[in-house]
């Protein structure tokens, strides 16, 4: 989120539990709110290098800059700032509002704070940690996790104004422990012996399904695929029991 690696931000060790007082330092600029930067007028050209100083700035984001020149001066017209959204775990801290998503660069939030959510209950030791900016959401009982982030893009996509560009992070939760999947994603896998190995691999099934579900909501709306560039990361994968 910032460029950095977490070894120079202090958060190398583990996430961000409640019970630990910080998070991403509030000095560091992330991505989100430099992106939103991008549309602020200007009388001059900005460096995005100075926008975003600690990670390489592809070529292509200047091309969201033009230029109007009439008899006594230059004008830069830039088009509105990002509409940020975040999709998923958030891993920064969260101890104080301001290092809550919403207070680091994102227009809206939905999902969880800390780690190892149940996937149904969506509880951490026993209470509910899944929120809607900064507001608990508690009507999600019985819910799997990944169907409702992919319904939360479908909700961001449908009122998304295609004349403002659009940054979106998901970060989902599969397969992180717990390993939990709907049985009709585990029953596929029938052929497994091992039972945790037989539910991971439901879990990967239903994570390249919602890829592949919100892969087609950019193609619906044709403006945001073809001007759109995904980038999917995996960090690690966990078996835990």
């Amino acid at each position: 989120m910032t460029g950095r690696y977490p070894i120079h931000t202090g958060l190398q060790h583990e996430v961000v539990h409640p019970t630990n007082p910080f998070g991403l330092p509030l000095d560091f600029q992330t991505l989100p709110g430099q992106l939103k930067k991008v549309g602020k007028p200007s009388h001059r050209l900005p460096k995005l290098r100075y926008l975003f100083p600690y990670a390489p700035i592809h070529n292509s984001l200047h091309n969201i800059i033009s230029y109007y020149e009439d008899h006594r001066f230059s004008v830069i017209v830039i088009p509105p700032g990002y509409a940020t959204h975040l999709v998923g775990k958030w891993h920064l801290g969260f101890y104080k509002w301001p290092y809550v998503p919403t207070k680091r660069g994102f227009d809206t939030a939905y999902g969880f704070w800390d780690g190892a959510e149940g996937h149904f209950d969506h509880k951490r030791d026993g209470v509910v940690d899944f929120r809607n900016g900064t507001e608990p959401v508690t009507n999600l009982d019985g819910k799997y996790a990944t169907n409702e982030y992919v319904q939360r893009v479908k909700e961001i996509m449908d009122s998304h104004d295609p004349k403002q560009p659009l940054f979106l992070y998901m970060a989902f939760q599969n397969v992180h422990n717990p390993i939990q999947a709907p049985d009709k994603y585990v029953n596929k896998y029938d052929f497994i012996n091992q039972k945790m190995r037989r539910v991971h691999a439901g879990m990967a099934d239903i994570l390249d399904e919602a890829v592949g579900n919100i892969t087609k909501m950019f193609k619906e709306k044709g403006y945001v695929w073809q001007n759109s560039g995904i980038v999917l990361l995996l960090t690690r994968v966990f078996l835990g029991s």
